[in-house]
């Protein structure tokens, strides 16, 4: 995993705006209907290319494929694997405890999830978990349950995520947080400092979390009280996806400035990122496709100045 040197580096969480027309492919296969395969291919293949170089032109230093080929960060999982089926219902504690079996569930999804991602691993990329359940199920499945309760579904997930990677270097794995990429109040959102240890218990080797969210933006705090384990490294949200404001390279670097100070001092344990991916689901973008890579480069601009300030 690479680690800010000489400069704070800049990545992002993982989507990136599609073109229309693959849009509407992978619409058509999150509807069952068949597409002519090979068209689905090219368009991805071409739009991956193309959005490695946009990032590039932006200043991202850590780059992926931007999700082109995928419906969606979780629901690509049915198209590459079998056994789901049916219809899904989502359940609160209550329910887990009338059917012991939800933990024996899990463990399974993350057994066979492992091979997954050890495929990915073994092309020598970084792997990112995207695991916004982490915080955002709090105020969705289990709204109406003890805090407690949340808290041991997320060890449980947790203790999901060791098994599923056991066989993968932490510093191949980094783990994204958030609190759902959508423009609401999000004033049930479940507060950093109920969670942030038990994702520490993560064994990965870096967190992408978001910290741009005006709703978190304070939390930066939460870091000091609970400090980041040595081991790991702090991708900062540092930009919002949910909107069209381009955000000015000062206040860039003010966040990150903060994000540095609250792991202790150092910049080499703090990349600058995005809260979110820009088009969680193909077709979903709230901010418009040239915004992004304005958006982009301002985070470029702004890691840039803020670097200025250390001594490497």
């Amino acid at each position: 995993m690479k680690q800010s040197q000489g400069r704070i580096f800049t990545t992002h969480t993982g989507s990136l705006p599609r073109p229309d027309e693959l849009v509407q492919l992978l619409a058509a296969v999150a509807r069952g209907e068949s597409v002519d395969q090979s068209a689905l291919e090219r368009l991805a293949d071409e739009s991956t290319l193309d959005v490695i170089r946009k990032q590039g032109a932006a200043g991202i230093d850590v780059v992926n494929s931007g999700e082109q080929s995928r419906v969606s960060f979780s629901t690509y999982v049915t198209q590459r694997m079998s056994g789901f089926g049916g219809s899904w219902t989502r359940r609160g504690l209550k329910d887990q405890n009338e059917f012991p079996g939800h933990e024996e569930y899990v463990m399974a999804l993350a057994e066979e999830m492992r091979k997954e991602y050890e495929i990915i691993t073994n092309q020598e990329v970084v792997l990112q978990l995207d695991c916004p359940d982490l915080a955002m199920e709090r105020h969705v499945a289990y709204q109406d349950e003890p805090l407690q309760a949340f808290q041991e579904v997320v060890a449980l997930h947790i203790a999901a995520i060791n098994h599923a990677i056991r066989n993968i270097p932490r510093e191949q794995v980094r783990l994204h947080v958030c609190w759902g990429n959508t423009e609401g109040p999000h004033h049930y959102d479940v507060p950093l400092e109920d969670i942030l240890p038990l994702v520490y218990e993560a064994n990965v080797g870096a967190l992408v979390m978001e910290m741009a969210n005006p709703r978190h933006a304070h939390e930066y705090k939460v870091y000091q009280r609970f400090p980041l384990p040595e081991h790991m490294l702090l991708v900062a949200g540092v930009i919002d996806t949910k909107t069209n404001y381009v955000e000015h390279p000062e206040v860039v670097a003010d966040r990150l400035r903060l994000a540095v100070d609250a792991v202790g001092g150092d910049p080499s344990r703090v990349m600058a990122g995005t809260d979110c991916g820009f088009d969680t689901s193909a077709g979903s973008s709230r901010v418009d496709k040239d915004i992004v890579w304005m958006k982009l480069a301002s985070m470029r601009e702004g890691a840039d100045l803020v670097s200025q300030s250390y001594s490497w």
